[in-house]
């Protein structure tokens, strides 16, 4: 649905959608989360935080824009960082690294974790 209402209002990729979510913002980076305007009534919460990072997951702009690929010695430093906030929680958590890392790949299109609760051998939980 929300492709559809985007597609009407002119919007057909990425970039239309940047611009207009930067025009509703009045160029302001930091309100992209928090965009005002038409176009924003529909617009999902985790859409406007993707845009929002959008530059930080993608390299170039128009047709040369190409997904970022995570190298596995960031995955690994990312992984760790991870790991180290789901201890300091306190909570019991311990994450693990999956997908495509796991699989021994070189570099990475996302990272996968899985989030293993502490009371999984226990079947009251």
């Amino acid at each position: 649905a929300t492709a559809k209402k985007l597609v009407r209002l002119g919007i057909a990729n990425v970039h239309d959608l940047r611009e207009a979510m930067e025009k509703a913002c009045a160029q302001s980076a930091t309100d992209l989360l928090y965009p005002k305007g038409p176009i924003m009534r529909f617009m999902a919460p985790k859409i406007r935080r993707y845009m929002a990072k959008f530059d930080d997951l993608h390299i170039g702009r128009g047709a040369e824009c190409k997904l970022r690929r995570i190298g596995r010695a960031e995955v690994e430093d990312i992984s760790e960082a991870v790991s180290k906030a789901s201890e300091e929680i306190g909570l019991g958590f311990v994450a693990h690294t999956c997908g495509s890392y796991r699989r021994g790949a070189n570099d990475c299109g996302d990272i996968d974790f899985v989030l293993e609760p502490p009371y999984q051998d226990d079947p009251r939980q």
